[in-house]
């Protein structure tokens, strides 16, 4: 013990695999399958939600600067079916609201792009 703490017990390259392993099948658990006209893709939903997150609160440069076009070409890949799933997601990871952080980033033109998906 150092300081009244207990010594962390380094891990061992198979614990690092193990734990990476574990990581990546949560990660998969959210990923979906797409189509769009003749078009197929698999989208996974925790980065949309990063994705969207970021485009409106990481690149925002004294409130003059989100990446609109990011976040709503991000959101227009998630079909209509996984919006609510998503929207739990991002309430989860951020506390926000993923309907209203559109209505609060986009312009009125901009929001109607995605407008028939968020209601």
């Amino acid at each position: 013990m150092v300081l009244g703490l207990p010594l962390l017990k380094k891990l061992s390259d198979s614990q690092r695999q193990i734990m990476a392993q574990s990581e990546e099948k949560k990660r998969d658990q959210y990923n979906v399958n797409c189509v769009k006209g003749s078009r197929r893709y698999t989208i996974n939903l925790l980065t949309i939600r990063d994705k969207i997150y970021d485009a409106f609160y990481n690149a925002d440069w004294a409130g003059i600067t989100e990446d609109e076009e990011t976040a709503i070409g991000t959101l227009l890949l998630v079909p209509k079916t996984r919006i609510g799933q998503l929207s739990v997601l991002y309430k989860t990871a951020f506390n926000k609201d993923l309907r209203n952080d559109f209505i609060k980033f986009l312009s009125n033109t901009e929001y109607k792009r995605v407008q028939a998906l968020l209601n």
